[in-house]
């Protein structure tokens, strides 16, 4: 078939296609289109005349607001004085302010006065009710015998809304009856009352240009046209609208009444002319889209046929004629300077370059054939079904063969995979894959192959690829793999690994699976005391003794900083609490710097497949945490006093010299009567407040000499050191200012906060004072003691520089009366 015809076929088709798309497209975007304004058009104006009918009951409820908050109002309730009646509830009254009905009530809910008005009939009952003898009509009747609309003594707010009573739509809004200036107590409740019937329906009708009904919600025909025939839908009533017919919708709301219960539905009728619209406008847009396509593409096939076709059918014929004579000197004419003749340029040229290509393509096959020996991957081609059709010598030595004719000779798959099944087929190829090969000696050769399915002249596929040796690459990742799955300080397993494991073995069959979860004890502490170094020794001593309690197929696992958790697949809890006695055993015979090693351990078990496991850690976690809280006072006490023992142990003098500060302070402190309370604080700063001093080396404590620049700065760490171990216990915590403060001088001189007079604490200064005495006054390492008076003559000196001017005056007071009394002692007479 010629190009002519093709084309000519093709612009057929397409005015076809084109008009079927345009009929789609009108139809169901341009007609839903108008579908959806009709719709958009009827919403807004069922939501008009429902926003109408909402300012007619605020206004309702204003009026009745004004009347409720009338002094004379308030009055009337109570005098039921009938001038009030007279001279403000006439038909006047009620025609302005287009009222149907009033009733006052009391607070009990009896009915103190009513009036109705049925315009409609001219009507007017007027009807005063006792209060112990009322006579309801059936509006008020309904409004007293639930005492629905009843307000309290209390109430500031009114209920307004619509009800239905006997059929009747009355729009209400009860008010309390209060003064003017909104006083109280309210004395009763005033309702207000409109009818809503046909006369007002029309009216908004009229208002509006729309057809407006309200229909009642019991009524079978409009329980069919909600599309609910059994009853009404529960649930609020979405905005609905309904095709009537071709040339009238009609739009339905539900109207609610003052308690939240559906009793109307607001119906709206209207014309269809947008929709009318939208069908002219769709058959005009089909009309003119399929004219102007006919005509397009009539133009346009001419031109394309005398621009483009004739002129190939031209440059068909002459390479026809040349590739008959394989005459490659002979050129085709052209003239123009559009596509065509650029084509028949680049034709000329094509044949100009022939002979070079066959040329240049000899010397490519000669530069890929010595890229192809001498490359250090292995190259090879071969038959899809797996049979070698060349190989270079670097994949004949990497397998391991003798000889190129060797490696060709073998079956690939059978003989050259590890797994026959990991060899891709046809499909698979084309990408990058791993694999493992076997090498002639049965050796396993990890190789990365980049295998591509090339076609040979006659369309018959093979494979080439290169193939690279990956086999200290794998055991590099296999090493890496295995360090991230390990924790560096312990040497256990880490939580991504555990979380790995737990995956694996939450299976049926390792059921009942165990979980313990230990916390380590006191490590903050040891941390402060001695130093993020000893705090990881703590660490991997724990994980020496969970390894030393558990089996070799438990997976022990760092879940967190100082938390271990433990899976035992296939053992009970009774079996796993043996466990935890062994763990707490052990812990008991281990110590580090003379401080007992203490876990907290908490135990779960998930017996069935029901049980999830992450249900089973929060439980031995919940555990856990509840021991530790029992725990936590004792292991504290056991921790504090093993540091204390510490400090005595490395210096005899700091135990005596701790007993003679407690000894003066507690003296100072009943001198300044001090509370109870207070004197504990201080008799136990005096014993603990060099607490810090464990932390520092014993060869700067020991050292009889000048301290050097940098042994001066690590003792002057103590006192922040105390603080962070007295921080870390709630027995010691009271105290914990106290040691950081306690070598803060008077005139802000001291250190580590550079503290100066009263912002020192009272036990700090007072410790600062007796210790300064005490270090006068007996031997150290690096000075010798002092007289007494020659102490306290340097007190005077210091006071008020370095110590508290009062308190040491009290103290010297204290040692002078202890000196006049032991005079006195020595020599009776």
């Amino acid at each position: 078939m010629s190009i002519s015809k093709k084309v000519l076929i093709i612009f057929i088709i397409l005015i076809i296609l084109t008009g079927l798309l345009s009929f789609v497209i009108s139809h169901f975007v341009i007609n839903e289109g108008f579908r959806e304004i009709e719709e958009k058009d009827m919403e807004k104006n069922i939501n008009m005349v429902y926003r109408n009918i909402l300012d007619e009951e605020k206004a309702l409820s204003s009026i009745n607001e004004d009347w409720a908050s009338w002094d004379d109002t308030y009055k009337f309730i109570i005098d039921r004085n009938r001038d009030y009646i007279d001279s403000n509830l006439t038909l006047s009254t009620f025609t302005n302010m287009e009222l149907n009905l009033m009733i006052f009530a009391d607070l009990e809910g009896n009915i103190i006065y009513e009036k109705y008005i049925d315009y409609s009939y001219n009507k007017n009952l007027d009807i005063i009710l006792a209060v112990d003898n009322p006579d309801p009509s059936e509006i008020s009747g309904y409004l007293s015998a639930g005492n629905s609309l009843k307000l309290g003594e209390d109430s500031r707010d009114g209920i307004s809304g619509i009800i239905v009573v006997d059929g009747q739509v009355i729009m209400m809004s009860s008010k309390p009856i209060m003064t003017s200036d909104d006083g109280g107590p309210a004395r009763g409740s005033l309702i207000m009352g409109k009818l809503i019937g046909k006369e007002k329906t029309s009216e908004i009708s009229n208002k509006f240009f729309l057809e407006v009904n309200l229909l009642e919600v019991g009524n079978p025909e409009t329980l069919k046209i909600l599309g609910n025939e059994k009853g009404f839908p529960e649930g609020d009533l979405p905005f609905l609208v309904k095709r009537i017919s071709g040339d009238q919708i009609a739009g339905y709301r539900v109207i609610k009444d003052t308690f939240g219960s559906p009793v109307l539905v607001l119906e709206i009728k209207d014309n269809r002319n947008i929709f009318n619209q939208g069908i002219i406008t769709e058959i005009l847009s089909i009309l003119m889209v399929t004219g102007l396509l006919v005509i397009l593409t009539t133009v346009t096939y001419l031109l394309i046929n005398n621009i483009v076709i004739k002129r190939l059918s031209a440059l068909s014929l002459a390479v026809k004629d040349i590739g008959e004579r394989r005459d490659l000197s002979e050129r085709i004419n052209y003239r123009g300077k559009d596509e065509l003749s650029a084509l028949t340029v680049n034709i000329n040229c094509m044949l100009d370059d022939l002979k070079h290509a066959q040329d240049n393509l000899k010397q490519s096959e000669r530069k890929y054939r010595t890229l192809f020996e001498n490359s250090l991957d292995g190259i090879y081609t071969s038959t899809i079904d797996g049979k070698y059709l060349d190989a270079n010598q670097a994949l004949v030595n990497m397998l391991g063969y003798d000889s190129k004719q060797e490696l060709l000779s073998i079956n690939i798959p059978k003989q050259l995979y590890w797994n026959e099944n990991e060899r891709p087929s046809l499909e698979e190829r084309n990408k990058i894959f791993e694999t493992t090969l076997k090498g002639k000696n049965g050796n396993r050769i990890a190789v990365e192959i980049n295998s591509k399915v090339i076609f040979d002249s006659n369309n018959n596929p093979y494979y080439q690829g290169i193939v690279r040796d990956i086999t200290l690459r794998k055991r590099a990742e296999e090493k890496i793999r295995l360090l991230s799955f390990h924790d560096d300080l312990t040497g256990l397993y880490n939580r991504a690994y555990f979380e790995e494991e737990l995956k694996r073995l939450d299976t049926e069959r390792q059921l009942p699976l165990s979980i313990i979860i230990g916390d380590v004890n006191g490590l903050k502490l040891i941390n402060d005391a001695f130093g993020h170094m000893h705090g990881d020794l703590l660490l991997c001593k724990c994980a020496r003794i969970f390894e030393e309690c558990c089996r070799k197929d438990d997976i022990i696992a760092r879940w967190g900083g100082d938390e271990f958790i433990i899976l035992l697949p296939r053992t009970s809890e009774e079996d796993a609490g043996k466990l935890i006695d062994r763990i707490r055993e052990r812990c008991r015979s281990e110590k580090l710097n003379d401080i007992p090693v203490s876990i907290s351990l908490g135990i779960s078990s998930k017996t069935d497949d029901e049980k999830q496991i992450a249900e089973a850690i929060k439980e031995a976690e919940d555990i856990m945490y509840r021991r530790k809280l029992l725990e936590r006072k004792s292991i504290s006490s056991s921790i504090i006093s093993s540091l204390e023992r510490t400090l005595w142990e490395r210096s005899n003098e700091d135990e005596e010299h701790a007993g003679r500060i407690r000894e003066l302070s507690i003296k100072i402190g009943y001198y300044l009567k001090l509370s109870q309370n207070n004197l504990d604080k201080l008799a136990l700063l005096a014993t603990l407040h060099d607490l810090g001093k464990v932390a520092i080396p014993d060869k700067i404590l020991s050292k009889k000499g000048r301290l050097t620049k940098k042994e001066w700065e690590i003792i002057k760490r103590h006192p922040e050191i105390g603080y962070n171990i007295a921080h870390s216990s709630s027995q010691l915590m009271p105290i914990a200012e106290g040691i950081l403060a306690h070598h803060e001088k008077w005139d802000g001189s001291g250190y580590p906060q550079g503290l100066r007079g009263e912002e020192i604490p009272l036990i700090s200064r007072i410790i600062g004072i007796v210790d300064a005495y005490d270090v006068m006054t007996h031997n150290r390492p690096y000075s010798p003691a002092m007289e007494a008076e020659e102490a306290i003559q340097e007190l005077k000196r210091c006071s008020g520089i370095c110590f508290d001017p009062d308190l040491t005056e009290a103290f010297i007071d204290i040692l002078e009366k202890e000196k006049q009394e032991g005079k006195q002692a020595r020599d009776p007479d």
